[in-house]
């Protein structure tokens, strides 16, 4: 039976696309994929990504294949 990690996401923390890369262990293909396909919610700063704590929990409580 797979488990769920506890994922330390702040939700009042805005996050870098390598933080987000780490903390749910994706390749940068994979996550860029996701942002693309709006899956996973990200701002444009200039050419980076910027990720919002409480928009990435909510994608990911929203996510029901979302299981490591």
């Amino acid at each position: 039976m797979p488990k769920e990690h506890n994922l330390d996401i702040e939700s009042n923390r805005v996050y870098t696309f390598d933080e987000v890369l780490e903390v749910l262990k994706l390749s940068p293909v994979t996550l860029r994929k996701l942002v693309r396909s709006g899956d996973v919610p990200a701002s444009k700063l200039g050419k980076q990504y910027r990720f919002l704590g409480a928009e990435l929990l909510k994608a990911l409580g929203n996510s029901k294949n979302y299981v490591h």
